[in-house]
């Protein structure tokens, strides 16, 4: 999308997404917060509400039909303290999804990404609202107890999102938890990366990309060498996500280096090198973040 445009969110997120329930005021702007800092939200940050009516993932329990989690859904919708959503979007356990808002709102609250892997979303310390849209996934948050209706929903979301907002990846980068952000702070949500990533690809959502975030050392020896080795494995996977590495990724021990994605990446984020196809540490820390 050129813009944030409310119409064509609305027609996107019903053609992914099977039950969704549009709260009133979704399109407002909240506290003056009427763009978003690069456009476009940059990422969907995964909280938990640490609230609910049972721990059980079995469908069939009255705590996970949609209505059981109205009161939390509500405090969501219209923190009581702000008079505004907490997040765009409330996930309840039978697996509907609240729209609370398209427009930034409050709810990531004081953090820092740098020197992570998140780091290449570029987000000023403690700004993270302007730039992250929100997801409160109803569960008390003491196990990882998401149902899965409530995967089910989440990765269509993350599928329309993903078109939306033009990000050409669906990996751990475009999915930080409210605890990447906060580290100390915030414990949300409990499922680990790696699990959420996992949840997603059984569903056809997730990236290529493992979200481990190889040794640059490995990548540099792979290209001078032409060996394959799991560096250029990760490397060519997160060339894929961003859109770089055209066809199918090989398998993680018959991988070399990804000398033709480079040239497409160096072509856009640096036009100027001599060799297109080289990588190095500036390369390595905007695609990875270190």
């Amino acid at each position: 999308m050129a813009r944030w445009d409310d119409d064509e969110f609305r027609r996107t997120i019903n053609g992914h997404v099977q039950n969704v329930n549009w709260r009133s005021g979704w399109k407002n702007t909240w506290h003056g917060m009427a763009s978003w800092g690069h456009g476009v939200p940059v990422a969907l940050m995964l909280h938990h509400t640490a609230g609910a009516q049972t721990e059980s993932t079995n469908p069939k329990h009255p705590g996970n039909q949609s209505k059981a989690d109205d009161g939390v859904a509500n405090f969501v919708w219209r923190h009581p303290q702000f008079h505004s959503p907490a997040s765009q979007f409330t996930l309840r356990r039978s697996g509907q999804l609240d729209v609370n808002a398209y427009l930034p709102c409050y709810h990531a609250g004081l953090g820092d990404f740098k020197g992570t892997e998140w780091a290449p979303l570029s987000i000023p310390k403690d700004s993270a609202n302007r730039f992250l849209m929100g997801v409160e996934i109803v569960s008390k948050g003491h196990q990882d107890d998401l149902t899965d209706a409530q995967w089910d929903t989440l990765a269509t979301l993350v599928t329309a999102l993903n078109g939306l907002a033009g990000w050409n990846d669906t990996s751990t980068l475009r999915l930080p938890r409210h605890r990447d952000w906060a580290p100390g702070r915030k414990s949300d949500i409990i499922a680990s990366n790696a699990k959420v990533q996992h949840q997603l690809k059984k569903r056809g959502a997730a990236g290529a990309w493992d979200g481990q975030v190889p040794a640059i050392e490995g990548i540099l020896r792979a290209e001078s060498d032409g060996i394959a080795n799991p560096a250029a494995w990760r490397l060519a996977c997160r060339l894929k996500d961003l859109g770089f590495y055209k066809g199918d990724v090989q398998p993680k021990g018959e991988q070399r280096y990804p000398a033709k994605a480079m040239v497409a990446y160096n072509e856009k984020y640096a036009p100027n090198m001599a060799d297109k196809s080289k990588y190095g540490p500036k390369a390595h820390e905007r695609i990875f973040g270190k």
